[in-house]
């Protein structure tokens, strides 16, 4: 034992290396040096937590100071001392991607609000389409409020107020919004609606009611339903307000009567009826008329819906519209919308659509309407569409021959077969010395779908003489410059060629092919114009297809 009396704290030298087993003395001694040691660990514990404590004191501390000086910092950020012409750039940016911005743009800070506030061009346009906010009557009357005198455009989807709770909210959500549109319709250059057929007459009553709306330029109203649905709710009576610069008028799944619609006529440039039920019904007259009625027609898309439809006034001089570019008829009975042709002079009409929907077809022995229009109007036709109307082939050939501006050709339940595709196959032989020969020099793109009197193999071979690039201006003169004068005959035969060449153009190049629902095809065709797709485009030339065809039942898809 030590001088002091205390027991000693550490064992004799090297009794941890020994394996001896310590006596009753030595183990007293040992349990004393753990007690200890246990003691000193709980202190040091102790000391550890206090001085994890004032750690984490200081670790809010500064967590707290830098807090303080972001707030500090956001208040010198460029950002706030940007121009503000930069500045209302910006939000325009926010805005083109996202119409719903200014409001959040408004929420980032006084300077940004003030900004927001009075940019008015940034609360022109309105568009309320794929959700509304929680309180939409609110929202919309500050929005209106905000653009101060600007024009307007708005757009609107009323079935989607009924995703809010409370079915009385929404009805009086759109009826109270739709009396702030009427309210500001002097100020509307563009409306876009979607409504239910339930509130399309109310509605349209209150519209009508207003003075008159000089700024508007584009009218959309759809009913929402699946293709081809007419609304059978009582049609639309009363018409739009006076709108002198009206261009634009689209109606899908409306129900309307003409005499509500013709007060609008005069001022189109397009015209949209699609899944419409006239009130008479739309007729090849109506037709008739509406081009009569609009002298600066561009675009007319029509329904026609009357079973067994006839030209009722067969006396009517013909309509010339040189401003008329693209028209489509779409016949939702087995009607041939032919006649129509017979009555208009549209030189200038580049795109031409003819449609028996609902996969119905017509047979009609003799169809002159065309190859006719075409002669009398001089048009550069680039895109001819047919479907459901099954024609002789010499008069399919016959109206072909005309279209030498033809690019795109469409036929749906057509009677097509091999000789009409044989007589748009070119053949340098025959062709080259009679270019008449050669149906739609132009021809780019080819759908056919439901077309099943051709064979394969004539539609493989067409394709394959429109595809290879034969010979190209100048390239072969040059090499033959370079030959030896006694292959001079050569020289002379390939310059013979390039004078033809420049004579006689060989055809433009196809671009684009699809087929769809015609048996003809099988896997052996698809696979060889496909082969051709990918020389054509490693020639330079882009050759995209789609060609589906059915094996055993199964329908199979081919895509290039």
């Amino acid at each position: 034992m030590p001088i002091n009396g205390r027991p000693s704290l550490s064992l004799p030298p090297g009794i941890l290396q020994t394996n001896k087993v310590p006596d009753a003395r030595t183990l007293t001694r040992i349990r004393t040096i753990i007690g200890h040691k246990e003691a000193q660990i709980e202190t040091l514990l102790e000391e550890r937590a206090r001085a994890c404590a004032i750690v984490a004191a200081l670790d809010k501390k500064i967590e707290n100071i830098r807090k303080d000086i972001k707030e500090h910092q956001a208040l010198t950020t460029p950002a706030r001392r940007l121009p503000l012409e930069i500045l209302f750039e910006i939000f325009h940016h926010c805005k083109a991607s996202w119409p719903l911005a200014p409001p959040v743009l408004a929420s980032v800070c006084s300077r940004w609000r003030a900004a927001a506030l009075s940019e008015s061009s940034l609360w022109q346009s309105l568009s309320l389409t794929k959700q509304w906010p929680a309180h939409p009557v609110e929202f919309v009357d500050a929005w209106l409020q905000r653009s101060k005198s600007k024009p307007l455009h708005l757009s609107f989807n009323f079935s989607q107020v009924y995703t809010l709770n409370n079915i009385d909210d929404a009805q009086y959500s759109v009826e109270s919004v739709w009396q702030l549109v009427v309210e500001n319709i002097h100020r509307v250059k563009s409306l876009d609606v979607i409504v239910s057929d339930t509130h399309l007459a109310d509605l349209m009553e209150r519209l009508g009611e207003a003075e008159g709306a000089p700024l508007l330029q584009n009218f959309n109203l759809e009913i929402p339903g699946p293709p081809g649905c007419f609304s059978s709710k009582a049609p639309i009576t009363k018409s739009l307000p006076p709108a002198p610069r009206l261009e634009i008028v689209r109606l899908t799944g409306a129900s309307i009567t003409w005499d509500a619609l013709k007060p609008s006529l005069p001022s189109l440039r397009r015209l949209t009826l699609m899944d419409v039920r006239g009130h008479p019904p739309c007729s090849m007259d109506a037709c008739l008329d509406v081009i009569n009625l609009c002298p600066d027609l561009e675009y007319l898309r029509m329904p026609l819906n009357i079973l067994h439809d006839r030209i009722q006034n067969r006396d009517r001089p013909v309509i010339r519209r040189p401003s008329l570019k693209e028209l489509i008829l779409e016949c939702y009975a087995p009607i041939d919308p032919g006649p129509i042709l017979d009555y208009v002079n549209l030189p200038n009409l580049r795109s031409l659509s003819m449609s028996i929907l609902g996969g119905m077809s017509i047979s009609v022995n003799s169809w002159p309407h065309l190859s006719e229009f075409v002669t009398r109007s001089r048009c550069p036709l680039e895109d001819l569409s047919i479907s459901g109307i099954l024609v002789q082939n010499d008069h399919i050939q016959h109206t072909l021959k005309s279209l030498s501006s033809l690019q795109g050709l469409t036929l749906r339940f057509s009677s097509i077969d091999d000789d009409v595709l044989a007589a748009l196959t070119y053949c340098s032989r025959i062709h080259d010395t009679d270019p008449s020969l050669l149906l739609c020099p132009k021809l780019r793109r080819i759908e056919l779908e439901h077309c099943h009197k051709f064979s394969g193999d004539a539609l493989v071979k067409m394709i394959r003489s429109r595809t290879d690039k034969l010979f190209v201006p100048g390239k072969r003169t040059a090499a033959a410059a370079a030959a030896p004068k006694r292959y001079q005959w050569i020289n002379n035969r390939l310059e013979a060629i390039t004078d033809i060449n420049a004579t006689y153009p060989r055809p433009s190049n196809m671009n684009y092919l699809h087929v769809d629902f015609c048996s003809p095809i099988r896997a052996n065709h698809c696979t060889q114009i496909n082969t051709l797709c990918a020389a054509s485009t490693a020639k330079g030339f882009g050759f995209n297809s789609k060609l589906c065809f059915y094996e055993s039942g199964e329908r199979y898809e081919m895509a290039r």
